[in-house]
């Protein structure tokens, strides 16, 4: 195809404009909290910082709610928490009729999961990052907490978690918490396991972690022995190409079992499918009767080999 002399030039300042506006990747947690910083300081210095925004629409319009908290009713109290995929945390005091943003000028806005002081309802802890780990999903920077009610924030670490999927806090001793990190969702990243505070959140120990592509993606609690706790690991790294499922490779997934706050893991195999036919994983445990657990196993089985006709553009088989 022959091009006109007046094209090109127009082509070059073209490819010179879109250069210079692209940005260098966010990488790092720590990263994030530096820019959140820099954000702070220019809106209070900001000659607009009195202006508020009004809503005008549209009114048909939701998002994703990665969890919801009710407390009560051992205060009498009518309050709900909910954690949202990118639209940060929002508190009710009347049972939902109406609710408030309480999370909108922190260092994010995608929360993965909310935790409840069982002592305090004003003390609730906040994982940031969405754990559902899918195209639209954000990272996190971290853990956060308030011990007013959602008035005040506080960052209390592990920034470079990416996404937060379960935050579990001690009945007995309210200081000692429990942080599920499913990781970051494109690459490796040796912040992924579980992590422990037994000083409300001032230091983390991780406590259980099988490579730098397998996290932490649910947790549960004896609720008569604070120290039992059983764990589901997932290994998972997504591709930029394809949403990768369970081949032969992938050794770690699976159910772990502690007896001691995390000091010793056994690993629960009888009755559950190998690791390469296990997925992501939800558990919990029965409040009748905590011998009873449940497991929630997506086990990546296929009915038959898709044919080449049925494959989507973007599916690619292992060894195809």
């Amino acid at each position: 195809m022959k091009i006109s002399s007046l094209t090109l030039p127009l082509i070059f300042i073209f490819e010179l404009s879109l250069t210079s506006q692209v940005k260098p990747p966010v990488l790092t947690g720590a990263e994030r909290l530096i820019m959140y910083e820099s954000h702070e300081q220019m809106r209070d210095s900001s000659s607009f910082s009195e202006i508020q925004w009004q809503y005008i629409g549209p009114s048909n319009i939701s998002g994703r709610c990665t969890d919801v908290v009710a407390v009560g009713p051992k205060g009498l109290s009518y309050t709900i928490w909910v954690a949202t995929a990118s639209g940060g945390i929002w508190k009710s005091i009347n049972e939902g009729v109406t609710f408030t943003p309480v999370f909108e000028n922190q260092g994010t806005s995608t929360i993965g999961d909310l935790a409840v002081s069982p002592d305090n309802p004003d003390i609730v802890w906040a994982g940031t990052g969405e754990a559902n780990i899918f195209r639209s999903s954000n990272p996190g920077c971290g853990v956060w907490k308030t011990v007013d009610g959602g008035a005040t924030w506080e960052h209390m670490g592990l920034e470079e978690t990416f996404t937060i999927s379960r935050i579990l806090v001690n009945p007995v001793e309210p200081d000692i918490v429990y942080v599920a990190a499913s990781g970051h969702e494109w690459t490796q990243n040796k912040e992924r396991g579980l992590y422990k505070t037994t000083d409300g959140g001032r230091t983390w120990k991780k406590i259980l972690y099988k490579g730098p592509e397998t996290g932490v993606i649910d947790i549960a609690m004896d609720p008569g022995n604070p120290d039992r706790i059983f764990a589901a690991t997932w290994q998972r790294t997504r591709l930029k190409w394809n949403d990768p499922r369970t081949y032969e490779n992938h050794k770690n997934n699976g159910i772990w079992k502690t007896e001691n706050g995390g000091e010793s893991w056994d690993r629960l195999t009888v009755g559950l499918p190998e690791s390469k036919y296990m997925g992501r994983t939800g558990i919990d445990i029965a409040r009748s009767n905590p011998d009873v657990v449940y497991a929630f196993v997506d086990n990546h089985t296929t009915r038959h080999r898709p044919r080449r006709a049925e494959l989507a553009a973007t599916t690619i088989l292992p060894n195809s």
